[in-house]
């Protein structure tokens, strides 16, 4: 079983009161022929996205339907523009239609997040899902 599934993307919300500059780059993961671990090569999925105070921005589509990923280590990078407060979160949004139909806004699984307690310094965190 995938914890990505076979159509996925990835969704950013900013829950702070400024822009938040967004980066998500992913490596997917999955069991090779000789049971070893076999990584995928690092790909940019949102690639610095000037998310709005209180919106949400989406990757585009990943077909996992043939490479078969099991998982994949995640490095979120949120940048705020100016001081900000509260918190950018990452979910995972799966579909089962190929990509027709996606979770309401912030229903996907959240992944991981980022709060910013009056800062402007940019951070990162690398989640593992699986």
């Amino acid at each position: 079983m995938s914890a990505l599934g076979e159509h996925y993307r990835w969704q950013v919300y900013n829950g702070t009161g400024v822009s938040v500059t967004c980066t998500v780059k992913d490596e997917p993961f999955k069991y090779g022929t000789d049971g070893a671990l076999s990584f995928t090569a690092e790909a940019t999925q949102i690639n610095a996205v000037s998310v709005g105070t209180l919106a949400y921005s989406n990757s585009s589509t990943i077909n996992n339907g043939t490479a078969k990923n099991l998982g994949a280590h995640v490095t979120f990078t949120a940048a705020p523009s100016a001081s900000a407060t509260g918190t950018v979160s990452l979910f995972l949004q799966r579909s089962t239609d190929g990509g027709t139909t996606w979770p309401s806004n912030g229903l996907g699984t959240q992944v991981a997040g980022i709060t910013f307690s009056a800062s402007s310094t940019s951070q990162t965190t690398v989640p593992v899902v699986r």
